[in-house]
Order: C-alpha cells, then structure tokens, then sequence
C-alpha cells in the first residue's frame, strides 16, 4: 500500500511546483523524495488536462494552466562542456577522472555528483556498439559457472542448487557441464581436467571470469592468476585470458549457453544426487544439445566439432597434471622451514628471510624469487631433512671430523662398541654425537672391556640410551681375578718337590 503525505507538507510541494522549482530543489527544501514529487507534478499535469475549456472551472483553474513550464530535467552546469565531456568518454575515461580534469584544468566548481548524472545520460544518449568476435577452430574456450538444478545435499532432507561448471568452444559451441558442490582450487582444476578429457584435447586460449580459484587479483591491464591454476595451464599448454571485471558480456558465449541450458536442460527438474544430475546432463547434452542447429552457425554443433574443430585442438599430455599446495615460510636460525611438524633445510645464506615452498604427498619444493633453492622428500611429523651442502663451509668438515673421531675412540673401546656407535648414529642423527661422548666417557669410570660388553649386550637389544649403557656396565666386574702361570723360570718344577718327598729330606 502506497505512503501519501501529510496534507500541509502535500500543498507544499504542489506549490513549489506551481513556482517551477526543480525535483532536486524541493527536495533539499522539503525533504520529499524526488520519485513522491515526479508523482504529485504527473497528477497536476493529467489534471490540467482534464478540465473542459472554456468553462468556469478550467477559468478557476487558470492559475494550474498558467503555471511555467518546467523544462524536462534539471539544467546542468556541464552543458557547457558536453563536447569535452564526450570526447572523454569515447576515450573510456571514467566520470570521476573527468571531474578531476575539469577542475583542475578548466577550474569547474560543479560536484562529482553533477558530472556523474550528466555522464550518464551522454551514455543513454549514445549506446554502445558491439563487435562480434569470431575465432577459428580450436583457439578458444571460454569457462564460468551457473547454478544447477535443485539437488538433495548429502547427509540432509534438504535440496539446494550446486555449482554449474560450463565449458565451451567458441568456434563450434560443442560444450561440457559438470555440477559440483564447491568452487574450490581443487575441484576447479578438477573439472578443467574432465573437460579437456570430454573434447579429447586443448584449446590455445582459455577465457575464464575472475574467480579466486583462477584469478587472484582481478586487474584487466594486468591480472595476478593463481599459482597452481598457472602451473595447470603450463601442464596442459594453453593461455589464461581473464575478461574484464564486471563485464560478462566478453564472455557472452558461455554465457549465452547458461541460459541455454537452464531453459533446456534442468528447469522444472530435481535430482536426489549430484551423479543423477551429471548422468542427465551428459544425456541431454548427447542427445540434445549438441545435435541441435545453432542459431548463430547454422550448422549442427557436432558435426562442427568433428569436421572442424577437434582435429585443431592440442594434444593432451601423458599425465595428469599433479596438483600442489603453496605458501610462504621465514628460515628459522638453524636454516630450516617447518611444514607440516617436520623440518626442511634451506641454503644458509636464506636465515630470517621469507620463502616460497610449493608441496604435494611426495615432494617439498622451496623458491626464493621464483628460483628452486631446495628439494627435499616428504617426511613425517617431528623429523628434519637436512642437506650437508645447505651448511655453511666451516660448518661441514668439522662435523665429519668430530664424527669420524668418536667413531675412533670407540674402535679403539672394542668391536661391540663401534658396532653400537654406527647404529646409534644411524637412529639418533645428529643427537647421536652426544650419546657417543656419553659411552666414550664411561670409560673413564669402567673398564674398556666392561663398556665393551655392555655395547654389545645393548647392541642385542636394540638399546642406544646412555642410561641402559651405565647400568650395563655397573652390572660388569670391576677387576678380574688374577691368573697364575704354572711355568716360569724362577718356578722350580714340581717334579723337583716330588722327589724330595720320596727321599725323605724335609721340606724346607
């Protein structure tokens, strides 16, 4: 139901308009909107045009009759400068950038507002002309996304509309449709790959919008396309063009072909499954969509594609493209990053400074400016992967030497303890040094023999803590029981007291 106003505030605004003041003046004075006043001057005009001439009432309402004549619009001041604001405009200057050229280059003193409106009424005035873009087989493919039809979402009683994901090539509008439930980067690159594998190769070109999962920062003259949507493109060997922000008509192929569709394909229709949905849409596309006549070519759009188009497409690469995760990272002082709980070594010259590191199931890439400095394998939670040659010079030799040396000091403990040494520097890593200074140092309470011992009774175990070793060895005797030789050359021979004892002689 409509507002009216007060009848004070009414006899008001029909009186201003009585004085042939603008809209936009009786707003400011009265605060009515401009829309409520254009209502109340259409019921005074009708009105005037409704009395009888000649009669008393039409001479009473002379004064209505009188009444100046407002002139259709509000005057601008930049009527003075519609030339220049014209060739402006055709030059695609926006109306903010022509203000500020009138001001300060013709010191114009009229509002952002008032070159606004007036540009966009020179635009109504004066419509844009469209070219037709018409590309030869295989060069291009234009992608995008619409809603699909009602779908029941998993887990729930509930019906909601998935993602439509539409590709189509532009010379011959052979097209492939998959619905989704998310627009994420993988899911993405996902049905990029499904499509490729539908027309059985690649087009040159590729037009997308800008959607984060393919544009990260939108900018006509020079737009920032995503890493891994990137690397996707490189895989396959085609162009990433996006269109302009906001203009869906240089995509109007595919989007030309979303109403299609709609219309043809899933209006009025509900599906229990996104994999019902997607077994229609490949009928429908088969059976219908792709034997039809299109208005534009005249021709049907398979035997387009056939004849024409899939010959002229790039062949598809051997494998699938491998799709990554990225993200930045700061080397820590001991010139690691960590990923995921584990710890990858970077050149030392890179301590504190931020990197790049790109990684899948199986490998961990590190960039610095757009240049490799690292490769490692994928490990676990906890554990470090370190490259001898990302230490620094004076750095390297001194760790194999202090190996090498606690290797020979156990060597020279025994053979059970340098076989324990080795597997213990094996597991340990670099914590290993000090649990072989540990077992070194037991020999300075135990004997070489007893630690010896305990190694290999460790060893057997598969025991490397220093705390197993010390109570091995405490376990070991200290001293062994001294052995006596029967034969020596200050020892008389026993047969010598043997026949003292036969003769009867005392033994002195």
């Amino acid at each position: 139901m409509s507002n009216y106003l007060r009848m004070e505030k009414k006899q008001a605004v029909i009186g201003l308009l009585r004085l042939g003041w603008t809209y936009r003046r009786i707003q400011r004075q009265t605060g009515v909107r401009r829309e409520t006043i254009s209502r109340y001057d259409r019921e005074l005009d009708s009105k005037a045009a409704n009395v009888p001439p000649g009669s008393g009432e039409g001479e009473a309402g002379s004064e209505d009759q009188k009444r100046p004549k407002r002139p259709p619009g509000n005057p601008s001041r930049c009527g003075g400068y519609r030339e220049l604001i014209e060739q402006k405009l055709q030059t695609g200057l926006t109306g903010k950038r022509i203000h500020q050229d009138l001001v300060f280059e013709h010191g114009f003193s009229v509002s952002y507002d008032s070159v606004k409106r007036f540009c966009r009424r020179l635009k109504k005035r004066s419509p844009e002309v469209f070219a037709r873009i018409e590309v030869p087989p295989g060069s291009q493919m234009q992608v995008d996304f619409c809603q699909g039809a009602p779908t029941r979402y998993p887990g729930s009683d509930r019906f909601r509309r998935p993602h439509l994901f539409q590709a189509i090539l532009s010379f011959s509008r052979h097209c492939y449709q998959e619905v989704v439930w998310r627009q994420d980067l993988p899911t993405f690159i996902r049905c990029f790959e499904n499509a490729f594998r539908y027309f059985g190769g690649v087009s040159s070109v590729v037009v997308i919008d800008n959607l984060k999962s393919g544009i990260t920062d939108a900018c006509f003259y020079d737009p920032e396309v995503n890493r891994i949507f990137a690397a996707l493109a490189t895989h396959y060997g085609f162009t990433v063009v996006p269109i302009r922000p906001r203009t869906p008509r240089h995509n109007g192929k595919i989007e030309r072909n979303h109403q299609y569709t709609e219309s043809s394909a899933i209006r009025g229709r509900r599906f229990e499954s996104l994999e019902d949905q997607n077994r229609h849409l490949e009928w429908w596309n088969s059976n219908i969509a792709r034997l039809r006549i299109h208005g534009t070519t005249k021709q049907q759009v398979w035997e387009r594609f056939v004849t024409l188009e899939q010959s002229a497409l790039q062949s598809l690469p051997q494998d699938r493209f491998r799709f990554f995760q990225t993200g930045t990272r700061t080397v820590s002082s001991d010139g690691h990053i960590e990923l995921a709980g584990a710890f990858y070594s970077v050149p030392d010259r890179y301590l504190g400074i931020r990197v790049r590191v790109d990684w899948d199931n199986q490998l961990i890439k590190i960039y610095h400016l757009d240049q490799q400095i690292a490769l490692h394998t994928r490990t676990g939670p906890g554990r470090f992967q370190t490259t001898p040659e990302h230490l620094p010079e004076y750095k390297r030799p001194q760790q194999d030497q202090i190996e090498a040396r606690l290797l020979a000091k156990a060597l020279a403990i025994g053979p059970a303890a340098l076989a324990w040494a080795t597997e213990a520097l094996q597991i340990r890593g670099l914590l290993g040094h000090r649990l072989l200074q540990g077992m070194i140092s037991l020999t300075r309470r135990h004997p070489a023999h007893s630690v010896n011992q305990a190694c290999q009774t460790a060893l057997g175990h598969h025991a490397f803590r220093y705390r197993t070793l010390v109570a091995l060895c405490k376990r070991q005797p200290s001293e062994q029981a001294p052995l006596f030789s029967s034969q020596h050359e200050l020892i008389r021979p026993m047969t010598d007291y043997q026949e003292l004892i036969q003769e009867g002689d005392p033994i002195e």
